[in-house]
């Protein structure tokens, strides 16, 4: 790409990617690829347009420096969910395929919010589950 934005086309649907970003100069020094994220294409064609139910029971575990593992509820869905969105703080989601996900790159001593969205293969989402509040542990 030549700018800040790119379309990807030839994707298939219902599949999961993942894509990073690397900057060059015009001596072709590449930079390090950005963090990844993940997209999952939807599946054309379905005509659904309800969303899973709102994910339950989220509730948190091995609260580290660092990371947090994360366990809900499955929702349900009146074609079938593809997958969850784990939102820290509201915003920038990454996609767990079941009902449990394992959070890293937090910082120690930090609170944090996690909620927890479900969609389908129509990329319908649910609302954002109930909010769960987690402080990382004092790293030394």
């Amino acid at each position: 790409a030549s700018g800040t934005n790119a379309s990807v086309t030839g994707l298939s649907a219902n599949t999961n990617y993942s894509f990073t970003v690397s900057a060059y100069d015009a001596s072709d020094n590449e930079s390090a690829q950005s963090a990844a994220i993940n997209v999952m294409t939807t599946v054309g064609g379905t005509g659904d347009s309800e969303p899973p139910s709102v994910p339950t029971g989220l509730a948190a575990s091995n609260v580290g420096e660092t990371s947090v593992d994360l366990d809900w509820v499955a929702s349900t869905d009146n074609v079938g969910v593809a997958g969850y969105y784990v939102y820290t703080d509201g915003a920038n989601p990454f996609i767990a395929s079941g009902t449990s996900a394992s959070v890293t790159g937090l910082s120690s001593e930090t609170n944090y919010s996690f909620t927890v969205s479900a969609y389908d293969a129509s990329d319908n989402e649910s609302a954002q589950s109930a909010a769960i509040n987690v402080m990382t542990t004092v790293g030394g």
